[in-house]
């Protein structure tokens, strides 16, 4: 658990921070969380993380798949102050969430789009499951991909 850097105890407290997708923001905001605050970010960066991600393309190639909806689930884990976030089973780390959440790219997207239209399991947290599946990306796509070259050249 990190430290309460603000030496004050603000449970039961709203603070609202805003330019949120600023650095100096971002830390006063963790502060805040810590400091047991409930804290609203206002000020998300909506246009550098449809950039990030290539935004027109995957709004072309998924026209049916709401990319909308993906993106401000992203952008929600990337402006949290939560000291953690709930990803599957497991309460992580901001940072390193955010670590991962900041390297996806539009091959990411387009890669839990497409296992999401091939999955034939019910969903009951489609929430829960698209953020371990953007999670995991990065990590488990080029993975995926060279297994399913791998098998259709055998």
């Amino acid at each position: 658990m990190e430290k309460n850097v603000l030496n004050t105890d603000l449970t039961g407290k709203v603070a609202v921070v805003t330019g949120a997708s600023g650095t100096l923001c971002s830390i006063f905001a963790k502060a805040l969380a810590r400091s047991g605050a409930k804290v609203a970010l206002l000020g998300r960066n909506m246009e550098k993380l449809k950039e990030q991600v290539d935004f027109p393309l995957l709004a072309e190639s998924y026209p049916n798949d709401d990319p909308e909806s993906i993106l401000e689930l992203i952008c929600d884990v990337l402006c949290s102050a939560s000291p953690t976030i709930r990803i599957g089973r497991e309460s992580l780390p901001i940072g390193k969430v955010h670590d991962r959440f900041k390297r996806l790219r539009f091959e990411h997207v387009a890669y839990v789009l497409d296992s999401l239209r091939e999955t034939t399991t019910r969903i009951i947290n489609i929430k829960a499951y698209l953020l371990r599946a953007l999670y995991d990306a990065p990590l488990t796509m080029g993975h995926f991909y060279a297994a399913a070259v791998r098998h259709d050249f055998a």
